[in-house]
Formats: C-alpha cells, sequence, structure tokens
C-alpha cells in the first residue's frame, strides 16, 4: 500500500522509484508466491491471473471484478456487511454509524462526535456496556496503554470514566479511564485498508472505494487478499458524479502537497521572503495561484499535462523560481515544465 498523502516531487516512474529504494535496501528478497490465507483451492488456483489482470492498467477495475464474479453493489442500501474497508478514514466513520443506527442500543449509552477532515461533517457513534470497539490512537499512561488497530471491549461506562479490557484479556485486567478517551476508538464495523493490512478476514466484507481516483490498484490487491473465500467479498461500485468530484479532490491535494514540498525545501535551503517581508503569508504561492497561471511552459511552451495513474497524479508541471535566492513567492514564480527546470541546474 502506497503511503497516504505521500508526493513523489518530480519523479516520474514511481514504481522504478520505489523498486530502486527497496533493492538498496534489502539486496536479499524471497518472494512467497502461495496465498495460504486462501482456503478455497480454486481460488488460490485463479489467483494469479486476478493478480495480473488487477494491475493491467488497460482494463478497467471494474471489469476485472465483474469478469470473476464477485459480488457488486451501488448503494449503501444494499450494505449487508458488518465488516468493511474503505480507503478514507471519513467513510470508515459513516459507515461505523449507518450500521450502528441499524442495531438495538442500550438505554445508556455516551455519544461521541468525530469530524471530517475539513470540519463540514459530523458523525456521532454511540458507546455501550459489552460493546467491542477499536483503538485508533496510541495511547500511554498510568492506568495503562492502549494499542492502535487492537480491539477492547467496554465493561462498564458512566458519565464520567469508561472501563476496558483487550480482547482475549481477562476481564480482571480492566483499564479505568476518563470518558474522554473515547475519542480515540471507533467501531469495528468499517476500517480502512492501511489499518487492516496483513490482517486475515475470515467473515463477508464489503470494499469500498475501489474504482475512485485516489486508490491504486495495491489498494484493490491488499484489500482484495484479505480475504479467506473470495465469496465472502463484495465491491461497491461509486458513481460517475462521485468519482468526477474526487479527481477533482486528488487533483487539488496534488497541488497542495506540491506547494508542501516547495516549503520544505525553501526551510532547508533558508531562503527568505526578504523582497516582501510585510506579506509573506499571503505572498506565498498557494492554489489559487496554481489555478490562475497558463497552461504551457513560460520557457517551451510546451502544454501542461495531469494524468491519473493507479492512484497518483502524473504531471509535467513544476515551479521555476526567477531568483534562486528568493523563496516560492509569487511575484517570483512562473510555470515550467520538468525538463527545463532541471535543464537550469
Amino acid at each position: 500500500m502506497p503511503c497516504i498523502s505521500f508526493n513523489f516531487n518530480n519523479v516520474q516512474n514511481q514504481d522504478k522509484y520505489l523498486n530502486n529504494c527497496i533493492d538498496f535496501l534489502f539486496p536479499n528478497q524471497i518472494l512467497l508466491r502461495e496465498s495460504k490465507r486462501l482456503e478455497n483451492i480454486k481460488d488460490r488456483q485463479n489467483l494469479k491471473q486476478i493478480k495480473k489482470d488487477i494491475f493491467d492498467q488497460s482494463i478497467d477495475i471494474m471489469s476485472t471484478l465483474k469478469k470473476y464474479n464477485f459480488k457488486i453493489i451501488k448503494s449503501t442500501e444494499e450494505l449487508k456487511t458488518n465488516t468493511n474497508i474503505s480507503y478514507f478514514k471519513n467513510t470508515a466513520y459513516a459507515i461505523n454509524q449507518l450500521i450502528q443506527e441499524k442495531q438495538k442500543i442500550p438505554d445508556f449509552f455516551v455519544s461521541v462526535q468525530y469530524h471530517n477532515d475539513n470540519g463540514t461533517r459530523k458523525y456521532t457513534l454511540k458507546y455501550y456496556k459489552d460493546q467491542t470497539i477499536v483503538c485508533k490512537t496510541h495511547c500511554q499512561s498510568k492506568i495503562g496503554r492502549l494499542y492502535v488497530n487492537f480491539q477492547y471491549k467496554i465493561v462498564s461506562i458512566n458519565n464520567k470514566t469508561v472501563g476496558l479490557v483487550k480482547i482475549g484479556k481477562e476481564e480482571n485486567n480492566v483499564m479505568v479511564f476518563d470518558i474522554s478517551i473515547l475519542k480515540n476508538f471507533t467501531l469495528p464495523y468499517c476500517s480502512t485498508c492501511h489499518s487492516v493490512q496483513g490482517a486475515t478476514i475470515k467473515n463477508e466484507f464489503t470494499v469500498f472505494h475501489a474504482n475512485t481516483p485516489y486508490t491504486s490498484r495495491n489498494y484493490v490487491w491488499t484489500s482484495l487478499t484479505r480475504a479467506t473465500d473470495f465469496k465472502n467479498v463484495t465491491f461497491f461500485e461509486h458513481s460517475q458524479e462521485e468519482i468526477f468530484r474526487l479527481e477533482e479532490s486528488k487533483l487539488k491535494q496534488y497541488v497542495n502537497l506540491k506547494i508542501n514540498g516547495y516549503k520544505n525545501q525553501d526551510s532547508l535551503a533558508k531562503r527568505t521572503y526578504i523582497l516582501y517581508p510585510f506579506f509573506e503569508g499571503e505572498m506565498y504561492i498557494d492554489y489559487e495561484w496554481f489555478s490562475n497561471q497558463k497552461t504551457q511552459c513560460h520557457h517551451c511552451g510546451i502544454n501542461f499535462y495531469y494524468e491519473l495513474h493507479n492512484g497518483s497524479v502524473c504531471s509535467n508541471m513544476s515551479v521555476d523560481r526567477v531568483i534562486s535566492t528568493i523563496a516560492h513567492i509569487k511575484n517570483n514564480c512562473v510555470m515550467s515544465c520538468i525538463d527545463c527546470n532541471r535543464a537550469k541546474y
């Protein structure tokens, strides 16, 4: 699985770059070719061809999944599984909330609100006695240690405190925390793929975001191979409207990550804002500045391109500083293709 929100600045072939890194770190490698996780012999036999098709960029991912008869749903109203995998943390909260709303809740519970990354949407989860919950933030105190992605059982709860015991431990190993500790937890009905890679899922589960621009084929492969039987796997097919919205969001994320990369470069090189000392906050290049620039290279006139490839954005676009000793401020920058930018140095 690729890291979330990691940007390969000016790396044209990311797969080759990452493989070179692995080869450099680990010159001796062992490749295990048979999946012991799969219990069905036919699934094991099909696995090699399934992998080949999944990573074939010329084949639409949903066509591949339908070719091998994986179950497909297109609406959360069709969702039947209490175990699910998503790419986004926000989706995991939303699915956890959706599934809990269908359950019978005891009279006493404690509600905890979570917000999405930009604070525009709230998710409310309810916690009560005898419920299984999942830790999402490591915590160590005098009371005890909580481990990320471990499951815990609520053995006591009131408005001030909650008693937790790790699943698999005796119930006399109860840790009693302040009720605010529940902010570090979520429900077990939906998890991100990054948090379950390496895990085995024996029951039925549904995978979200397989056909969205944020996810790579690695995501689909990692999610699918958690199963012990491919009959247990369902995929959620997102609509074209949602895909288009996420494509726009992905391109904006790419630009913002690029800007953060330039900020890190300027900080390491100790470049200052000496031309505009009173406007450094608003004079630095931003997404709006990018949006208003020409679509051709300032130096050679070649058109810029953006391509979504395997969950990543590929582009020949870069920012060139007119005065190399000054940081990436708006009045000191022009848009340049990567080749022209490199040719300067």
